[in-house]
């Protein structure tokens, strides 16, 4: 059984169904979950301009920080810097 890397998982699905509905179309790249299930990639939900705004090493470079922040049980990643200031123009 998957733990459980969820800080807060009571208010867990509210704040995702507000941000899936926020009109950002906040996903994965590859479209498959980020965390939960069999086919959960470790990737980071992005709004879709922002993951198009990322050349694919930017994308690696985020996608890796979120891994390992999973790693090591944790709930929530910082971007790497120059990262966080490419994508903060679509949040």
């Amino acid at each position: 059984m998957k733990k459980n890397i969820y800080t807060k998982p009571e208010i867990r699905e509210k704040v995702k169904d507000r941000i899936m509905a926020g009109g950002k179309g906040w996903k994965t790249k590859s479209g498959k979950p980020s965390t939960q299930g069999p086919t959960a990639t470790g990737e980071r939900y992005l709004p879709a301009l922002a993951i198009k705004a990322l050349t694919p090493a930017e994308y690696r470079a985020s996608t890796q920080a979120k891994r390992e922040a999973i790693k090591n049980g944790e709930q929530f990643s910082k971007q790497p810097q120059k990262i966080a200031k490419k994508t903060a123009k679509y949040q």
